[in-house]
């Protein structure tokens, strides 16, 4: 799958900002009256791309790209992408920022 398709769908999964979680993989939550999985950014791309997390997460592409696009945005930032999205005071528009700067440079790419 293209970089690109896997960033937009992480980004349609979090256009319902409930969607997203901190401290933990994925949460189950009511929504509308529905009971809908809710994910962490790399559960969401776990999600999206059909991989299941393990230590080799960090040699995949699209966790590269996504750390890229952290490091990016967040100069300070030297860990994992679980230690950032867990971070107190994170918030969703953050992660959404990370994923749209993901989904640029992929496509400026042509990835």
């Amino acid at each position: 799958m293209k970089l690109s398709t896997i960033f937009r769908r992480i980004d349609k999964l979090y256009s319902n900002p409930q969607r997203w979680v901190s401290g933990q993989y994925s949460e189950y939550k009511t929504l509308r009256g529905k009971n809908v999985e809710c994910y962490c950014l790399v559960g969401a791309l776990n999600k999206v791309t059909g991989a299941f997390s393990s230590s080799s997460d960090a040699d995949r592409p699209e966790y590269k790209a996504l750390k890229r696009s952290i490091k990016q945005l967040h100069t300070g930032h030297r860990g994992s992408i679980e230690s950032w999205n867990d971070r107190k005071r994170r918030t969703i528009g953050e992660i959404r920022a990370v994923v749209k700067r993901a989904l640029k440079n992929a496509v400026a790419a042509g990835a």
